[in-house]
C-alpha cells in the first residue's frame, strides 16, 4: 500500500510493465487516476490546469504521482491508473492499487 500525507509532497513512484519490462512513458498522452473509497470518487489527470499530479522522472520510465494537495478524504483509497497515447485513444487500464491518504 502506497501512503501520501495531506498537504505535504510524498512521492510514490510506478513503473509500467509489460512482458516484466519497464515501457516508454514518452508517448503517453494523458495519465488519469481513479480513485474510489467507500462511496467517494475522485479523479486526479494531468493536464495543464493540474500538472503536478503526475510527473514522467528523467529515465522516462518511472512515473511520480503526488497526491498530497489534492483535497482527498483521509482513508484508503483504490486507484486504477489509465493512460492514453495517440495508438490508445480510449486508455489503457493498468490494473489497481490502494493508497492511504494520512495527514501529519
Amino acid at each position: 500500500m502506497e501512503v501520501q500525507y495531506t498537504g505535504r509532497d510524498n512521492e510514490t513512484d510506478l513503473q509500467l510493465t509489460s512482458k516484466r519490462q519497464a515501457i516508454e512513458l514518452v508517448g503517453i498522452t494523458k495519465f488519469e487516476l481513479n480513485l474510489t473509497k467507500s462511496g467517494s470518487t475522485n479523479t486526479a489527470k494531468n493536464s495543464t490546469d493540474n500538472p503536478t499530479v503526475f510527473t514522467v522522472q528523467p529515465d522516462g520510465k518511472t512515473l511520480r504521482i503526488i497526491l498530497g494537495h489534492q483535497n482527498l478524504d483521509l482513508g484508503t483509497w483504490r486507484a486504477v491508473l489509465i493512460t492514453y497515447d495517440a495508438d490508445n485513444p480510449a486508455g489503457i487500464v493498468w490494473g489497481s492499487f490502494q493508497i492511504e491518504i494520512k495527514i501529519e
